[in-house]
């Protein structure tokens, strides 16, 4: 799918679309990848969209979510791992997200 895999568990997630998903219990719960140039080019972007550079991990809020995004680069490609849910679950989903976009994996061609 879409030159990369995540591990989702079982039952707990949905598509959303071309490479998104959604959390059955909570639609606010979102996980998604993109492709980009360069890690300079996908930094530049996300700040002019308002995330902060934080120590592993891009971040911004708007109203009562939280959005976050982890860069994966090599040499050939930059991947950015997005996914947000709403400040109120920090405790469950803002623990969750950042291990299953640990397991992002990119597809060898």
């Amino acid at each position: 799918m879409d030159g990369y895999s995540f591990y989702l568990p079982d039952g707990e997630w949905q598509m959303d679309g071309s490479g998104s998903w959604q959390a059955v219990v909570n639609e606010s719960v979102r996980l998604w990848a993109a492709k980009f140039e360069n890690s300079t080019q996908v930094k530049e972007v996300l700040i002019g969209e308002g995330y902060t550079d934080e120590e592993e991990e891009l971040v911004k809020q708007e109203g009562e979510i939280v959005y976050k995004a982890k860069i994966f680069a090599d040499e050939e490609e930059v991947w950015c791992v997005f996914y947000c849910y709403p400040v109120e679950a920090e405790e469950g989903w803002g623990r969750e997200l950042p291990v299953i976009a640990d397991t992002f994996a990119v597809a060898i061609s």
